[in-house]
């Protein structure tokens, strides 16, 4: 009887790791809208987050809000190729978790400083 319970334990564990998702933090409200709109972030409410399945497999991320102050949250766009930063209204952005990404876009006049680990093309 308590082999089984053991088991039952170990197995409820192992299960919920599994069953709990994983979140990237979106603090700019216009930031996540912009993925909301896209279709990007599936669950659809501005809620300071976006599940990290949704946004991991994207390949070509467009940003043409100018109401886009804050990037939080690029880093685990883990599959970027190609960024566009379009009119945003950024000062910086730490693209050093983005080992993917072979194409950065920018036509946006406050962006001061930004971090890449590699040479872009």
């Amino acid at each position: 009887m308590i082999a089984k319970q053991l088991i039952f334990l170990v197995f409820t564990f192992f299960l919920s790791e599994v069953l709990v998702a994983q979140y990237t933090q979106i603090p700019d409200p216009e930031f996540e809208w912009l993925l909301v709109f896209q279709g990007i972030d599936t669950d659809g409410l501005i809620n300071g987050q976006v599940a990290t399945s949704d946004i991991e497999d994207e390949l070509v991320l467009l940003l043409d809000h100018p109401q886009i102050q804050d990037l939080t949250g690029i880093e685990d766009f883990a599959s970027l190729e190609e960024l566009k930063l379009l009119g945003v209204n950024v000062s910086e952005v730490n693209l050093s978790q983005n080992s993917n990404l072979e194409e950065f876009e920018v036509n946006t006049a406050p962006l001061e400083s930004w971090i890449y680990h590699k040479t872009l093309t």
